[in-house]
């Protein structure tokens, strides 16, 4: 990302609206982003009661959503990422 390979338009960052805040569903990729520097990612806005496209079960991106925050891999020493996300960056163990 850094060198300017990484193609956004291939991959977007998936992003929520949760009370007037942007929400992505890829963190990684964001911490990414934001540790190579850069000011500006595209974002693909989803809605969050259409059905996500991977989920096997009909699953929608809200349920998605709340299944990532939930994720043992997300869950920061108080607990699971709130429905806003986080407004700073996790501190990696």
């Amino acid at each position: 990302m850094k060198n300017g390979q990484w193609d956004w338009n291939r991959s977007p960052l998936n992003v929520i609206e949760v009370d007037g805040q942007l929400v992505t569903y890829d963190n990684r990729r964001l911490d990414a982003a934001l540790e190579a520097g850069l000011d500006k990612v595209k974002v693909i806005k989803v809605d969050p009661n259409a059905p996500h496209p991977n989920s096997n079960t009909g699953k929608t991106w809200w349920q998605k959503f709340q299944q990532r925050f939930n994720d043992k891999r997300n869950k920061r020493a108080d607990g699971v990422v709130p429905n806003k996300g986080l407004s700073q960056r996790p501190i990696k163990c």
